[in-house]
């Protein structure tokens, strides 16, 4: 037997113990009122209520089943939907750590990358410092050089020179020395 159908049961129960109860109300009214007015008034309700019971009973019975039912169904959908909820907050709480580890990579990453820049900016500048000496020196040598050989070139003009007035003075001191 379905939890449904309990209840439908268990409101029939409750139905005819009110009716029973009624009963005896009415019977003790009519014990304890001498009056015909007052018992003519129990007789009508009395009336009343045992034809509305009858007329309506199948009607409450249907409309306690449909009641029982839809309270479980509501119950039901409730839980699916506080079990989505909790689904979706697990998400949420997912989504949010798995945003600050990536975020917390990329932090990570934007920091290597950075230090790896200025690494090679600074590589950049000592090889450009360096060019820039060895430039330097290579033109202080050139120029050194240039000027030895200009010096040099100075001083076998020079001694060509000298070579020549010595060569022409042997020449005129042989020639004085054949004259003689």
């Amino acid at each position: 037997m379905s939890r449904t159908q309990q209840g439908c049961m268990a409101h029939v129960r409750f139905n005819k113990d009110l009716k029973i109860q009624f009963n005896r109300d009415i019977n003790s009214v009519k014990l304890s009122q001498k009056s015909s007015i007052i018992y003519t008034q129990a007789f009508v309700i009395k009336r009343w209520f045992n034809k509305g019971m009858s007329n309506n009973y199948g009607e409450y019975n249907m409309w306690c089943c449909f009641l029982q039912s839809f309270n479980e169904y509501f119950s039901a959908e409730h839980s699916r939907l506080l079990s989505l909820w909790r689904a979706v907050v697990a998400f949420r709480r997912q989504f949010s750590e798995m945003k600050a580890s990536t975020e917390r990579d990329i932090s990570h990453m934007r920091s290597d990358v950075t230090r790896a820049a200025r690494s090679m900016h600074s590589a950049c500048l000592n090889l450009s410092a360096n060019e820039r000496s060895r430039d330097t020196q290579l033109s202080v040598q050139v120029d050194r050089e240039r000027t030895e050989r200009s010096e040099l070139e100075q001083k076998l003009r020079e001694k060509t020179r000298e070579v020549l007035d010595l060569q022409s003075q042997y020449d005129s001191r042989i020639t004085e020395i054949n004259a003689k």
